[in-house]
């Protein structure tokens, strides 16, 4: 009777031959055939000899990171120098996995596409993880464990194969696959069936080469000497922590040096929780060692960046004097890197070289990159835009144009007479704006050199600058629309006598006031119909500032003649440096939310700056981090401004 047991199992490998690949030169891509079912031959320490059978079905393998845009490498070295293509189709046939892989056009990548297209690289290997297995004993034979959840990780081209049934696909029609069937009821493994579209073979009956034997030696001594490292930093956790008891048995259980550790911050925390005192101090519990590590740390490195906008907290203090290349060796100790003896250069590019694709908030290049990204969000908001106010900001599905129309061009009210259907108004032309969305972005590198030089200005540097020339580019967008010759959905310019919207040039008085709240008054709608619009807003260069507060302040009259309507008035001023563009001009507006005059469109759930982080591309061992921003401005309707003084003109 078989029995089944679960385990989870670090990254393996699986290895195979091809046939001669079958290339597409102009797309440079390539047909894969990266596993087959195999069963191949494995020793380790905890199961002993065994032969290990990948399950190729879509309910045992797991193909995100496949299809996912998963690397193309050589030899499995996981370095930007490495990846030789990408993944870009993945699919299961039957008993075997199949994918198409795009090659580089960098000179090293083309060296080897050229290699697989003349038969000379003639292997396929892909890198998996182990979620599942089940083991089934056998009488006289060792015992098969077929792995029946499993995700491969990236596709390699390798120079010796393993799994021989995996390739690249011939042209001709099915891949060289092979699939050998295990009999699990205890006597001799059926017979081979072999698959091959291989011509030389099938003419010629010449057969496989066998598989390399396996030096069973070599692997159980490789075994003990990883087991007895594995023991030894599980005891060295036990002995940090004061939980040597708890050490032992997961060390006896078998358990991974990073189940361990989150085996014994939780023994830890549970511990101090259940503590009713502790003289002369207080109980801090540790859920998380490695997400309290990260906190700390990046609140020390923001509050060092920018102390004035970043408070130190208490977890932070531990680390405020450190420098970056303190951290990163902190870290990699953390991880059981061992970095004795390790420069600054190596523990640099170590600690940034991420295992998960930048996925953990604990990894060390997430941290720095969170650090950059909350710099940048940070100097945005402060950048305080004079024109938030005076627009309707509004959030836009996707990049499609869309339109929008001024006020009275939709149909009005009809009367209707009793039994009569309400009529179906037809809505004015001609008088229609539209616009899209536009994507602007910046990014800087974190590299090796910020770290080994503790070149924290240069990081917050950066980063404040991507989120200070995003608050420069929305008030540019913003204010080149209301003082440039704008152009309106009838072809004249937002501000024209024909508008309605521009008062003679004079100087800010309660006079000039009058005559520009009485201009916008009379304003009406494309029907004629007059809107009543009151001003909310007095907009000027620095140069208007003191002339509208002298405009808007009390006086104590002697007389009637005297009397300033304006002192108590609820107008808000507004001072800009782009208003220079109008030439002495300023402009009193109504509230965005009485007319729609600018609207200010972001994309849905990204208004504003938005920051994201990746690996770096162009720079080895660095992690970029971009700052963006979809937006579009657009003047709707002319009627929310007047404008004192002259109208732009053309060009």
């Amino acid at each position: 009777m078989a029995t089944i047991e679960t385990r989870s199992l670090p990254m393996q490998l699986r290895e195979a031959s091809f046939a001669p690949a079958t290339a597409n030169e102009a797309a440079r891509t390539v047909e894969l055939c990266w596993t087959a079912a195999a069963v191949v031959r494995r020793v380790t320490w905890w199961d002993g000899e065994f032969d290990e059978e990948l399950v190729v079905d879509p309910s045992a393998v797991r193909m995100g990171r496949l299809n996912g845009g998963a690397p193309l490498l050589a030899d499995h070295r996981a370095n930007l120098a490495s990846q030789v293509g990408v993944v870009e189709g993945a699919r299961l046939e039957g008993d075997r996995g199949l994918a198409t892989v795009r090659f580089s056009k960098r000179a090293d990548a083309d060296i080897l596409f050229q290699d697989v297209r003349d038969g000379i690289v003639r292997n396929v290997s892909v890198g998996y993880r182990i979620w599942r297995t089940e083991r089934i004993e056998r009488d006289g034979q060792v015992p098969l464990v077929r792995v029946v959840d499993w995700e491969p990780y990236e596709i390699s081209l390798v120079a010796v194969p393993a799994d021989a049934g995996a390739g690249v696909r011939s042209e001709q029609g099915d891949a060289p696959c092979e699939i050998t069937v295990i009999n699990s009821r205890g006597v001799q493994p059926a017979e081979r069936t072999v698959r091959t579209m291989e011509p030389e073979l099938e003419n010629t009956g010449a057969t496989r080469a066998a598989a390399p034997s396996v030096d069973v030696a070599a692997v159980r001594a490789e075994a003990a000497t990883a087991e007895r490292a594995r023991a030894a930093a599980i005891r060295a956790l036990g002995t940090r922590f004061a939980a040597v008891e708890t050490a032992e048995q997961l060390v006896e259980s078998g358990a991974e040096v990073e189940a361990a550790r989150m085996a014994i911050l939780e023994a830890v925390a549970e511990r101090h929780a259940s503590t009713a005192t502790v003289p002369g101090g207080r109980v801090q519990v540790l859920r998380d060692g490695d997400e309290t590590r990260a906190q700390a740390v990046e609140n020390a490195l923001l509050h060092r960046a920018n102390g004035a906008a970043f408070e130190l907290s208490e977890a932070g203090r531990e680390w405020r004097g450190l420098s970056l290349s303190e951290v990163a060796r902190d870290y990699l100790k953390a991880q059981g890197v061992n970095v004795r003896g390790m420069s600054r250069d190596e523990v640099a590019v170590r600690a940034l070289r991420s295992e998960t694709d930048l996925q953990k908030t604990t990894d060390f290049p997430v941290l720095l990159a969170n650090v950059a990204k909350k710099t940048m969000l940070k100097s945005y908001e402060l950048a305080a835009p004079t024109w938030r106010p005076l627009a309707r900001v509004v959030e836009l599905t996707d990049f499609k144009p869309v339109h929008r129309y001024a006020r009275g061009t939709f149909p009005g009210m009809s009367l209707v007479a009793e039994g009569q259907a309400v009529p179906l108004g037809k809505r004015t032309d001609g008088t229609v704006v539209s616009y899209a969305l536009k994507s602007y972005g910046g990014r800087t590198a974190i590299t090796r050199e910020t770290i080994i030089n503790d070149d924290l200005n240069a990081l917050r540097d950066d980063a404040e600058q991507l989120g200070v020339e995003t608050a420069v580019l929305e008030s540019d967008l913003f204010w080149a629309t209301l003082t440039d010759y704008t152009l309106m959905g009838d072809g004249k310019p937002l501000f024209h006598a024909d508008h309605g919207n521009v008062v003679a040039a004079a100087a800010p008085s309660p006079d000039s006031f009058a005559a520009a709240e009485q201009k916008m008054g009379e304003l009406t709608d494309a029907k004629g119909r007059v809107l009543n619009l009151s001003p909310a807003y007095v907009i000027g260069s620095f140069a208007h500032k003191v002339p509208f507060q002298k405009a808007l302040g009390a006086i104590t009259a002697g007389k009637a003649a005297d009397f300033n309507p304006y002192s108590q008035s609820d107008l808000t001023i507004v001072t800009e440096g782009r208003m220079r563009a109008l030439n002495g001009g300023w402009i009193m507006a109504a509230a965005p939310g009485r007319i729609n005059g600018i609207e200010v469109g972001y994309l849905q759930g990204a208004a504003g700056l938005q920051a994201r982080f990746r690996k770096g591309f162009e720079i080895p061992d660095s992690v970029e981090v971009l700052g963006f921003v979809d937006i579009a401005v657009k003047a709707v309707d002319h009627r929310g401004f007047v404008l004192i003084g002259n109208p732009p003109t053309e060009g």
